[in-house]
């Protein structure tokens, strides 16, 4: 096993880790094992748990971008972009899941581990969402006054129906195998131009 390919079996090792335990309870020698490699080698390669931890995280972003530079890079229309991202995350690889849990926990509930550093490292990351319904707005096939914010809303939604990422306590669990259905079917009718009546004002008094 050559340097790189070392370095890499020991962040995915981490992320499983991680995701697993979180940051307190994970534990180096652990992730050694999984990866298996002495304890040693680990510092080989990262000075400190934290490091690792971070370095993780960097990976994440990386990897994930990769993937919504290449839906983004297609020559094809907002909605047959937001179906083939909502199919990618859907069916995101298996390898991934351990760091797409721990891109959740920080995503939506704000995990204070080294609050600053790793801000810096999600700043970086793409939100191809956003960035699809943005695009649909603009060439005036999707229909929103806030697009920005109807993409995080889909992506909330995505991580909802999706129990290997955030388990839910009370709601149930809908099969994998009508997720991209009921996603691309809920994202339609909320984006379509003249879906939503106008705005129902109550009246005081």
């Amino acid at each position: 096993m050559d340097s790189g390919d070392k370095r890499e079996e020991l962040l995915r090792a981490a992320a499983a880790e991680f995701a697993e335990k979180g940051f307190d309870r994970a534990n180096i020698n652990e992730i050694a094992l999984r990866a298996g490699l002495g304890k040693g080698t680990v510092y080989l390669y990262f000075a400190s748990k934290k490091d690792l931890y971070l370095a993780v995280l960097q990976y994440i972003v990386d990897q994930f971008n990769a993937l919504s530079e290449t839906i983004l890079a297609q020559p094809i229309s907002p909605v047959d972009q937001l179906a083939r991202a909502v199919d990618a995350f859907i069916h995101l690889d298996p390898a991934l899941i351990p760091f797409a849990r721990i891109w959740v926990r920080h995503q939506f509930h704000h995990t204070p581990e080294f609050r600053e550093e790793v801000d810096a490292i999600f700043a970086q990351l793409r939100q191809p969402f956003c960035e699809i319904v943005e695009s649909g707005v603009a060439s005036g096939v999707f229909a929103t006054a806030y697009p920005t914010i109807t993409g995080y809303f889909i992506l909330s939604l995505l991580v909802m129906v999706m129990p290997e990422l955030d388990p839910p306590v009370h709601m149930p669990i809908l099969p994998i195998e009508d997720r991209v259905g009921f996603m691309l079917d809920t994202a339609q009718k909320m984006l379509a131009p003249g879906a939503l009546p106008a705005p129902l004002i109550l009246k005081g008094g």
